[in-house]
């Protein structure tokens, strides 16, 4: 699927999504919550996590996200 898809899943409360920093619109921070992976996880390219705003972590996302290096404020 492309980006777009994976930010349409994830605004439809259907999970999280990993993305380039560059496909996130000025309209998708107004519903969703981009975490930026730290450095020593990425490439070339900046990539981060995308997740609704107003979704609750569960226990098993709250144990990823350390995982990848990725705060959950």
């Amino acid at each position: 699927g492309t980006m777009e898809t994976v930010k349409q899943y994830v605004a439809r409360g259907l999970g999280i999504g990993v993305v380039s920093g560059i496909c996130l619109t000025e309209r998708d921070h107004g519903e969703l919550q981009a975490v930026e992976i730290p450095k020593e996880f990425q490439g070339e390219s900046t990539y981060g996590v995308v997740l609704r705003k107003d979704k609750y972590l569960t226990a098993a996302l709250r144990g990823l996200l350390p995982m990848v290096g990725v705060g959950t404020t």
